[in-house]
């Protein structure tokens, strides 16, 4: 398959402008959007202030949860499962929301489907996931969870990384989710992809370390960018 041109976004700040423009213009059209975060975590980033909705968080991860509920409080319902495990019903949802999320799960062609099963027609997918076919994807599948954890840590500064409740939690990253097969997905269920943007560009020395590495791949890899944006429309 042939794909589009990946136009890149600045920075994680204007993807999340995106989405909150694409969410806007949507609610703006529907009275009413149930919304599901699958694998919500301790935060939804976006304010519909003004929209009527409602929003459902999933988690496999209790002590996340418990934060979502005691320190923010903004579901309108929690459930506690593993995602392929949900029992959610056919066309229940006006958004499905996942973000870096799906590089942790195996089986992502099946969850897929059933996110496909879940949506209304004309509902929207928002994903975004760390690009596999980048320099940082193929580095983060290489090398051991206990070095991702050290990085957040000791790099990052992220203190509680690695604890209940906190990423990063243990990297799958099958291929379903690269550009190819999920085009390839979009294309069997009759779905439209609306926007897709790579973003994310990595600090100083770790920058020029993936621009040569993606340099050296002739592009089989990028280095210039890490994530992916997928904002996709159900028939």
């Amino acid at each position: 398959m042939s794909l589009p041109h990946l136009d890149c976004l600045p920075n994680e700040k204007a993807a999340d402008k995106l989405v909150l423009q694409t969410l806007e213009d949507y609610a703006t059209s529907h009275p009413h959007i149930d919304i599901l975060e699958a694998g919500c975590g301790r935060r939804w980033p976006y304010k519909l202030d003004g929209f009527d909705y409602r929003l459902t968080g999933i988690d496999i991860d209790a002590e996340a949860l418990r934060i979502r509920k005691e320190d923010v409080g903004d579901l309108d319902e929690i459930v506690h499962s593993d995602l392929h495990k949900a029992r959610f019903g056919e066309a229940q949802f006006d958004v499905i929301y996942s973000s870096y999320v799906l590089e942790h799960v195996y089986g992502v062609d099946a969850l897929l489907g059933l996110f496909h099963k879940w949506l209304k027609p004309g509902g929207l997918l928002v994903i975004k996931v760390p690009d596999y076919q980048s320099v940082y994807g193929l580095i983060t599948r290489m090398t051991p969870h206990k070095f991702h954890i050290f990085y957040k840590r000791y790099f990052r500064g992220l203190r509680n990384a690695g604890k209940p409740g906190y990423g990063p939690y243990p990297t799958v990253h099958e291929r379903a989710i690269a550009r190819g097969p999920f085009h390839e997905f979009l294309s069997s269920n009759a779905m439209t992809m609306l926007q897709e943007r790579g973003y994310g560009t990595l600090p100083g020395m770790q920058k020029h370390v993936s621009n040569t590495i993606g340099a050296l791949t002739f592009g089989a890899y990028a280095g210039g960018h890490y994530n992916l944006l997928y904002i996709s429309q159900k028939a």
